[in-house]
């Protein structure tokens, strides 16, 4: 293996991951290449563990895993260069359009535009679903769950009680076979990196609460996000439920067009924070929506770093997780559904979700499926 990088190549080379991580949990056959067959910083082993460790805690993956590797590189230095490389390009692609949309909302362009991605989000959204159920709802306890899950969610229960209802049944009602431990290299890792960061999270949360409402609900809404959101879609349903439905920062509409920008831009889905914070107080408040959106799970992952063997071995973990994926599996169709009703559907709006439904089908890049949608809705409607 190649020599550990400096904390700076650490940035950069996540930065440029970050800035061409199209499409979500698609990237990461890209991410593996890039990282372990041509840089040579990890075995192929080492990849899998970290890919491992994360999907088995909430937050985006990607960006976790990022810290993760850029922890074993570099200790927290490398965890935060790797961490704020990854997530910086969407960031800023992400808060760009928060501004472009909030200055030409009105032209007939944009709105033509927007008519066209909101029907391709309802096709992410139901592709997205069934990818959730194909993987996570396969046996008929787990179908019920995800169904019950939707049913729940769109008469008005609160995500939160399904995840934890969810958890609770997976320990108690799904069968799993225990984990192999895995075997830490090294000695145990000291506790005061973690509790460190957890000050200064505190910190950050005190300095939102001495900036004008309602940036201390906004900083703690976005970080109950994070730590209700797997699998990259997942956050899906969780920011719809804080954002729309609990604070009423955003209406349905707008939502509909910040989740459509947001499959334009590379990176965590997450980060429609940045559009939403933004929406609040500017440029102040897309900082504050990137920083907390993201903060309670940079700290899980550096604490799950030190307990790694008892997570990955863990068979209640795993039981309770597959009880939570079943449920944000129906939780994301819940979403689709409601975003489907949001749309005034005439012919040319079924056509291009019947166009962009088989495009996701057929594996074409969602990059290009959003991007092809924008542009013939900007032309037709």
């Amino acid at each position: 293996m190649t020599p550990s990088p400096s904390v700076w190549r650490i940035f950069l080379t996540y930065l440029r991951i970050g800035a061409s991580a199209f499409g979500g949990p698609g990237m990461l056959p890209f991410i593996r290449n890039r990282l372990v067959d041509r840089l040579g910083w990890f075995t192929n082993d080492e990849f899998k563990t970290g890919l491992a460790l994360v999907q088995s805690i909430p937050g985006g993956p990607l960006v976790q895993l990022a810290a993760y590797l850029g922890h074993a590189k570099a200790g927290l230095p490398g965890a935060l260069a790797a961490f704020a490389g990854f997530a910086l390009p969407a960031w800023a692609m992400i808060t760009a359009f928060a501004i472009i949309y909030q200055k030409t909302a009105d032209l007939p362009a944009m709105l033509g535009a927007l008519v066209g991605l909101k029907v391709v989000v309802v096709a992410v959204c139901f592709m997205a679903s069934l990818d959730f159920l194909g993987r996570y709802a396969r046996t008929a306890m787990q179908r019920g769950l995800a169904g019950g899950a939707c049913v729940l969610f769109l008469i008005g229960l609160k995500p939160f009680m399904l995840i934890l209802g969810g958890a609770i049944i997976g320990v108690l009602t799904f069968k799993g076979e225990p984990r192999k431990p895995h075997i830490a290299n090294g000695e145990p890792q000291s506790w005061k990196t973690p509790l460190a960061l957890l000050g200064l999270y505190v910190l950050f949360l005190v300095g939102c609460a001495l900036l004008e409402s309602p940036m201390l609900r906004f900083a703690l809404s976005m970080g109950k996000v994070d730590l209700l959101s797997f699998g990259g879609f997942g956050a899906f349903p969780m920011m719809y439920a804080e954002v729309v439905r609990a604070r009423g920062w955003l209406d349905e509409r707008t939502f509909m067009d910040a989740m459509a920008m947001s499959q334009v831009t590379p990176g965590p889905f997450l980060l429609v924070s940045a559009f939403v914070g933004y929406q609040l107080k500017g440029m102040l408040g897309a900082v504050i929506g990137g920083i907390a959106v993201f903060a309670p799970s940079f700290l899980m992952v550096m604490a799950a770093i030190r307990m790694k063997d008892s997570v990955l071995s863990s068979d209640w973990a795993h039981k309770a997780l597959a009880g939570v994926l079943a449920i944000l599996s129906g939780l994301i169709l819940a979403v689709a559904v409601s975003f489907a009703k949001a749309v005034d559907w005439q012919w040319p709006q079924g056509v291009l979700l019947v166009l962009a439904l088989a495009a996701l089908a057929r594996k074409v890049d969602i990059l290009w499926v959003v991007l092809g949608g924008a542009l013939a809705s900007a032309l037709l409607f």
